[in-house]
């Protein structure tokens, strides 16, 4: 069986266009997974005259009244959590009392920890936090569960913050704390946006 040229041609260019859609495809492929896996490398860094120096490379938080309100997640916390993720692992530690984590927090680049719904859920947030070092840890809570969490956090020298997303935020919690933040976005925009932190926490 013989080819034309022109035959020839048509297929010679059709491999070359099948090579750039390759090409493009791993370029892109290569970018998603650099927005879902951050490097181990990366860290957000603050300098806070009189606090000292933060180095964050994980924030452990949890779900329920911190960044969700009656189980659900308002979309500018969603994007929150995803930049943030760019940047450094965020691990998310709840009982689900509403049962929505799964659906709010779907396809966003963060780890998941569900708890046995136990009288001591606050142990074991703290021993999780304690599989790291916590002095380079970003808690966050609201209620009595997690005060251990973010008491180990504050202690170590990590940053520990306190939210109130329209829930209320318990007493321990506060007292176990940094710094108490109204809103979701506001806390996360503490690492987002770092001035607003050394702000609050600079003496």
């Amino acid at each position: 069986m013989s080819w034309s040229p022109e035959a020839f041609a048509r297929i010679k260019k059709g491999a070359h266009r099948f090579e750039r859609q390759a090409t493009a495809f791993d370029s892109n492929r290569a970018a998603v997974e650099h927005w879902l896996l951050p490097s181990e490398a990366e860290m957000i860094k603050l300098l806070i005259p009189g606090f000292g120096p933060l180095e964050i490379n994980r924030v452990v938080t949890d779900y329920t009244g911190t960044h969700s309100f009656k189980g659900v997640v308002r979309r500018s916390v969603r994007t929150r959590l995803a930049q943030l993720a760019r940047l450094v692992e965020v691990h998310v530690l709840t009982i689900d009392t509403f049962g929505t984590v799964r659906r709010e927090l779907a396809r966003l680049p963060v780890e998941l920890h569900l708890l046995k719904d136990s009288r001591r859920n606050d142990k074991e947030k703290q021993r999780f936090v304690m599989k790291y070092e916590p002095k380079h840890v970003a808690a966050f809570g609201n209620g009595t569960i997690d005060r251990l969490l973010l008491k180990t956090v504050r202690d170590a020298g990590g940053l520990a913050v306190a939210v109130d997303n329209g829930e209320g935020c318990a007493l321990e919690a506060i007292l176990n704390s940094n710094i108490l933040v109204h809103g979701s976005e506001q806390a996360l925009d503490l690492l987002l946006e770092p001035n607003s932190c050394k702000a609050t926490l600079r003496f």
